[in-house]
């Protein structure tokens, strides 16, 4: 019988939403790969359901009104995972791996390596910033700050394996407070109390980068070429301030009127896409711009292949950003910001002086769209220097898995 892999993650598509298509890349290469019976685990209400192939579990996950102290609530969410799992038939002594996603489901995976010593805990980053200190209201009281800063330190310090989804992401996790690319969230020291006195976490125990892959059967590029006419940019991310939406569409606002034919279409929902959509009326862009709801990740490889240019201005907060790997995997050229660790280190010094520009710099990244559109090899897509193929990249985790476990 195949020893049970319990991936628990906030990131998967359900009924009510189809954020989070990469975990569920990596959930489908996991259970193709046959070495462990893969059981997935999402936080909410409701029937557990099946997606693309994959039973996801749900369980009870509270939040106290703006965030706060997640560790007030920790034992009941707990016990409602381990509830939730022993319901679904699992025995803790058949459990060999935890996969948690993000310092916020640590608790999850604590949970399990006291049921099960011999279980392996993994904690996996998708940020550049291993905590949360910024979230909620309460993001900005010092006191509060501190608490969390302990907190998750020492939940991160009883994890077995952390895993991040970039290198970069892996250098910031003990550079918290150092100022600079691999530091994007250095100001974390002036929100805690005595915070020239606050150590950084301690290195991990054992670490292991694990890039986004993309699926190529799901995504590749087109076989026919595209014989449009006119230039379709397109944006896929949820709208929120941090990923730049309102970066491209005050650079399309400079190019509106010297760019013949031009459509811009984001897709995506969230908390910015009110002001975004604002703006785009206030400057005349309705025209230009189409704003289009989140869509099926099975749906997204048409839509990239769809594209001239795919741009996501997002700043350096960025671990990984998989849009930019869904979207080259499919034959379309990118365009970013300097810092995104992805393309920093899959890209050659010449491709990234053509794809990046620094972040929130809206008249930059005008001008490098108008250099592109003139370039008689404007459709060649940068090649990478390493291997994104998602049953690769999993296959290579499963292994380091596995010796981790003798």
């Amino acid at each position: 019988m195949k020893r049970i892999y319990l991936f628990v993650t906030p990131f998967f598509p359900s009924p009510e939403t189809w954020r989070g298509g990469y975990c569920l890349d990596a959930a489908q290469a996991l259970i193709r790969d046959g070495r462990f019976d893969v059981r997935v685990f999402v936080p909410g209400t409701g029937p557990d359901y099946e997606v693309e192939g994959v039973r996801v579990h749900r369980f009870p996950h509270a939040v106290l009104p703006c965030e706060l102290a997640p560790f007030l609530v920790e034992r009941r969410n707990a016990c409602a995972f381990v509830h939730c799992v022993e319901e679904t038939g699992v025995k803790w002594g058949d459990v060999a791996v935890c996969h948690a996603h993000t310092v916020n489901f640590a608790p999850y995976a604590r949970a399990v390596k006291r049921l099960n010593p011999q279980a392996l805990c993994a904690l996996q980053h998708h940020f550049t910033c291993p905590v949360h200190l910024r979230s909620g209201r309460l993001g900005e009281v010092p006191g509060h700050a501190t608490l969390l800063h302990a907190y998750w330190r020492r939940l991160c310090a009883e994890m077995d394996v952390h895993v991040f989804t970039s290198e970069r992401s892996r250098a910031s996790f003990g550079k918290m407070f150092v100022k600079g690319m691999e530091g994007p969230w250095a100001d974390l020291r002036e929100r805690l109390l005595f915070g020239r006195w606050m150590r950084p976490f301690d290195s991990p125990k054992s670490s292991y980068v694990l890039y986004n892959g993309v699926d190529p059967r799901k995504f590749s590029p087109a076989t026919d070429p595209r014989h449009d006419t006119g230039l379709v940019i397109g944006c896929v991310a949820n709208f929120h301030p941090l990923k730049g939406q309102m970066t491209l569409l005050q650079a399309v606002a400079r190019l509106k009127g010297t760019v013949p034919d031009l459509t811009v279409r984001f897709v995506g929902s969230g908390e910015a896409l009110e002001d975004c959509m604002a703006y785009a009326k206030s400057q005349g862009l309705m025209d230009v711009v189409r704003f289009e709801r989140e869509m099926p990740h099975e749906r997204l490889a048409d839509f990239y292949r769809s594209l001239d240019l795919f741009v996501l201005p997002s700043s350096y907060w960025e671990s990984f950003c998989c849009v930019y790997a869904e979207a080259l995997a499919c034959g379309v050229p990118v365009m970013g910001c300097r810092g995104i660790s992805f393309l920093d280190e899959l890209l050659s010094d010449a491709d990234k002086a053509d794809c990046l520009v620094p972040p929130h710099d809206a008249v930059a990244l005008a001008e490098r769209i108008r250099k592109w559109m003139v370039r008689s090899d404007r459709r060649k897509v940068p090649a990478l220097t390493g291997d994104l193929d998602i049953d690769h990249l999993i296959g290579h985790w499963l292994d380091f898995v596995q010796a981790a476990r003798r």
